[in-house]
């Protein structure tokens, strides 16, 4: 996967001294967002259920990285406590963990409305 192989990358430049924490987190970001996007190039044309769990996918990975750039200084705190050379790597695992419980929260919230709304119709 080239996400896996840009990340792998941005630790390397990061444990160098090459870059920032904050520009190997960016980095990470952009190849998680980045790899969704391209899916849409190879999607079948006329196959809608492909389609779908892409946008999906690519929604999943914006929400990630909103909520990780809102709260960025805090989680550089909480990297700071492993040491340096799996920092990126920790950084990416509490990403997808952070990214799944907020989908889900998500998920809850509005299938709870939905099924209100439905009740109501």
């Amino acid at each position: 996967n080239s996400s896996s192989t840009t990340i792998i990358t941005s630790s390397i430049l990061y444990n160098i001294n090459s870059i920032s924490i904050y520009n190997a987190l960016g980095i990470m970001l952009g190849a998680n967002v980045g790899t969704t996007i391209n899916t849409i190039i190879f999607i079948p044309k006329n196959n809608k259920e492909c389609l779908d769990i892409t946008l999906i996918n690519i929604t999943y990975n914006i929400i990630g990285s909103f909520f990780f750039l809102i709260f960025l200084d805090f989680f550089v705190i909480l990297i700071y406590i492993f040491p340096k050379t799996f920092q990126i790597s920790i950084a990416h695992i509490i990403f997808n963990i952070s990214t799944t419980l907020i989908t889900y929260l998500i998920l809850i919230l509005t299938s709870k409305k939905t099924l209100t709304l439905n009740k109501h119709l």
